[in-house]
């Protein structure tokens, strides 16, 4: 089909490590991953690794 526009979407995951890092750093209380945050396990997973769910 000529014409159509690509449905792929190109992600920064150096951004989005980035901006999750400082949002875990700023927090006040233990931040949680949600689903409606990130909606992929490879987000999720960047999430957890900066520290989502667990205790401080």
């Amino acid at each position: 089909m000529n014409g159509t526009p690509d449905s792929r979407v190109h992600v920064d995951t150096t951004r989005i490590a980035a901006n999750i890092a400082a949002f875990h750093a700023r927090a006040a209380i233990p931040v949680r991953a949600h689903i409606n945050g990130h909606r992929t396990l490879e987000i999720a997973r960047l999430q957890q690794e900066a520290g989502a769910g667990a205790s401080r």
